[in-house]
């Protein structure tokens, strides 16, 4: 890396789009100004509470407080908080930061014990405010108090997980009441850490007087908590959302797919993905698709890959939606193909079990099922393994068709297709032994060009299995082998970049460029799926019109359809997470940044009639809609679909940068413009990782969005030769030469070129 610095130095000032996280700055500075104002926190004598108290408070308020977990982006513990009962019917009292936005919610007692969250029962952003409802009966509460009737320096006790350290407990005392954010909060003389938030305080009477919710950043002895009177309001009039809309993270359609007997179905980067037992007899789960098919002759077909040797999962077909159905599916080393005609392994019958020299547990299989009038075929990687007649008055051929696992089996789908034929994408010996021959060609790795990638990446997919193969049969070539795979696959979708991008801007399908730069880090996700997903919206927000509908009313519609049906919303808790950039995860998740939202909103309008465009404002980014008679409006994507004035514009602007709202900073931006916002948002985060190889398709990109660009021509060149290959790093070098204005001197290029040289 010290190479790649002292070059980027001298070649290129790089500038990359910089994020101002104003909640940080929010809170940092309000400590501060606590800190110089304050002067009356009780003292250490103030704050004793008698410890007999302590222990009698904490032996009968413990029981009601819960630890509160929360999954993150990846599917990992992402946070941990406290939360405490305040009904007997499961309702918890915690802060909204600790639950997060549309994450999954976990709610463990003090035995162990995790219980289902329902709804979220009622939030309040502005108070940081949340009450889950629980599935659970007569569980212990604790009292709520009136915390207008609080008392200076009166004994107080806090029961939390500070850090993980579950059911703690600290004494203390009320220092007195503060106004923070246009908000009456409790100041607490009480050590609070990480855990605490959502926590009771209670008083010496046993009684909740706050929920603890941020502490100082500036001393260990200041916290600070919503006051209980403030989630009063919340019982009496709830906002209620069932945990099946919260959850947007990664959930299945449910017009599409329909699960049964429990596992986790999700949906991440185009596959499908299931983990933990079903609840049925063997762990079995089902996923079966919505749709039917009413053809005497048809197919299903899907990839799997399972990351156990002894799993299980693959396809089901022909099922009554319940306990009958057919699988077909990789098991324990093998292929088994099973008739299913109840829950019990009684009434379970194996027709085949067999080894295939194809069946590979380290990579993806290909199953396919043909499904005639009285009989079915079953194919594994292209070969018919099993063919076997069957009932039609017991076994519907229109039964309903999709996925099974069983046992503890994790494992990914991907590429579920049906239809009356499906082409194989099993590799052809032929042309399997045409591209070996290409590839044992090819030149040694530091003279690799463009070119040669090129040839292989017109199959890209059978390309990245063949060169699986060889990674296995020659390890001491498995580090080239690998990068040349993925700069394939890689190629692959940066040509279909560089197709898309040679046509007026007006003609780019934007969305379909955002899909493709997800597939730029993760080779295996499939667009098609989104593109299908974001029709299915389109067909959604349609059937809600009338035949009189006007322009207006279809984007009040579609706000209301995004935003307050589906959840979609601006990514705050985990802003700078790459996954806000991957169009791909905004559609799964439906959580992003303000130009992946927007872009999303522009595609949208654009399928229903609408003429909505992007507004690159500085540090931030909306859209206008521009009807066709009446004024512009300028909307706030991330904001929910806020309608903004200009002032509003203004204070936006104020709040993201330091530079004045201008007239320029409203002119619409060119589709290009938007995907190098987002290329640049994608850089900023890897470069912080210092990924040389999840740099380069990036600047690639770029090179193709604007070839004239020395800055982007000379990073890529210097990428390519800290990756290791010179011979593309002097290409780019020629190229740059070439094309080079009077940013880069010819003195520069061939110093650069020299050292290229002496490395190679």
């Amino acid at each position: 890396m010290i190479r790649l610095i002292s070059y980027c130095a001298l070649l290129i000032l790089l500038c990359l789009t910089s994020f101002h996280n104003v909640s940080a700055e929010e809170s940092k500075s309000t400590s501060d100004s606590l800190n110089s104002k304050e002067s009356e926190i009780a003292s250490d004598s103030e704050a004793t509470m008698d410890e007999t108290l302590v222990e009698r408070l904490f032996r009968e308020s413990s029981p009601a407080v819960v630890v509160i977990t929360v999954e993150g982006r990846d599917g990992k513990q992402s946070g941990i908080g406290t939360g405490f009962f305040i009904r007997s019917d499961g309702l918890v009292a915690t802060n909204l930061h600790v639950i997060g936005q549309s994450r999954p919610i976990k709610v463990h007692l003090s035995d162990g014990k995790i219980l289902e969250v329902e709804s979220v029962f009622a939030s309040d952003s502005t108070m940081d405010l949340a009450i889950l409802k629980v599935k659970a009966k007569d569980t212990p509460a604790l009292t709520i108090g009136d915390s207008s009737s609080t008392t200076k320096g009166e004994p107080i006790v806090v029961i939390g997980n500070p850090r993980g350290l579950k059911h703690s407990v600290v004494s203390g005392v009320l220092s007195g009441t503060r106004t923070i954010a246009s908000r009456e909060m409790l100041q607490l003389a009480i050590p609070i850490e990480p855990g605490n938030s959502g926590g009771p305080v209670i008083n010496a009477e046993g009684e909740v007087i706050g929920i603890v919710t941020m502490k100082s950043t500036v001393t260990d002895n200041l916290g600070f908590a919503v006051t209980i009177n403030d989630l009063k309001p919340l019982l009496k009039s709830p906002n209620t959302v069932p945990m099946s809309r919260w959850l947007t993270i990664g959930s299945l359609n449910p017009s599409r797919w329909e699960t049964l007997f429990g596992a986790s179905w999700k949906q991440r980067a185009g596959q499908i993905q299931v983990q933990q037992a079903g609840s049925g007899f063997g762990g079995r789960s089902l996923c079966l698709a919505t749709e039917t098919l009413e053809d005497e002759i048809y197919e299903v077909a899907v990839q799997v890959n399972i990351n156990e040797k002894d799993g299980a999962a693959g396809l089901a077909f022909m099922s009554d939606g319940d306990q009958r159905h057919f699988g077909f599916y990789p098991s324990s080393g093998g292929i088994r193909i099973t008739r299913f005609d109840g829950p019990s392994v009684y009434q379970w019958n194996v027709l085949k079990e067999l080894k295939h020299e194809t069946l590979d547990f380290d990579d993806w299989n290909e199953l396919r099922v043909r499904i005639e009038p009285e009989k079915f075929q079953c194919y594994l990687n292209n070969h018919l393994v099993y063919e076997a007649k069957y009932d039609p008055k017991k076994y519907s051929p229109q039964g309903k068709f999709g996925l099974v696992k069983f046992r503890h089996t994790s494992a990914k789908f991907r590429r579920f297709e049906y239809g009356t034929e499906i082409s194989s994408t099993s590799i052809d010996p032929k042309k399997k032994s045409k591209i070996l021959a290409l590839i044992d060609n090819l030149p040694e790795r530091a003279n690799v060009n463009d070119n040669d990638i090129e040839t292989l990446s017109e199959s890209a997919d059978i390309v990245s299995k063949i060169l699986k193969e060889k990674i296995e049969l020659l390890e001491k070539q498995s580090k080239d082998l690998t990068r040349l795979r993925s700069e394939i696959r890689t190629k692959a979708t940066v040509l279909r970049f560089r197709h898309e991008l040679d046509q007026p801007d007006e003609s780019i399908d934007l969305l379909a460029l955002t899909l493709l730069l997800a597939q730029l880090d993760n080779p295996d996700l499939s667009i098609e799926p989104y593109l299908d997903q974001v029709d299915g919206m389109v067909e959604d927000i349609k059937s809600s019109f009338d035949e009189k509908i006007k322009d207006q009313q279809k984007l009040e519609k579609l706000i209301s359809y995004l935003f307050q049906e589906n959840g979609f919303h601006g990514s705050r808790s985990e802003y700078y997470h790459k996954a806000n950039s991957y169009m791909s995860r905004v559609l799964e998740d439906r959580e992003g940044l303000p130009v992946t939202l927007s872009v999303l909103f522009m595609a949208l309008g654009e399928r229903l009639g609408l003429n909505i465009e992007g507004i690159g404002l500085p540090g931030h980014f909306i859209v206008r809609y521009q009807p066709t008679k009446g004024t512009p409006q300028l909307i706030d994507v991330f904001e929910q679909g806020q309608f903004l004035s200009r002032k509003e514009a203004e204070e936006v602007v104020a709040a993201h940068s330091n530079v004045q709202l201008t007239d320029e900073y409203l002119e619409a931006v060119t589709k290009k413009a938007i995907l190098e916002r987002m290329l640049m948002n994608l850089i900023g985060v890897t470069q912080q990782k210092k990924d040389i190889e999840a740099l380069l398709p990036y600047y690639e990109v770029l090179i193709t969005i604007d070839p004239q660009s020395s800055q982007y021509r000379g990073m890529y060149s210097l990428l390519l030769h800290e990756s290791g290959r010179t011979a593309a790093a002097i290409t780019q070098l020629e190229l740059l030469e070439k094309n080079n204005g009077d940013e880069v001197g010819e003195a520069r290029i061939q110093q650069m070129r020299e050292f290229f040289n002496q490395a190679n």
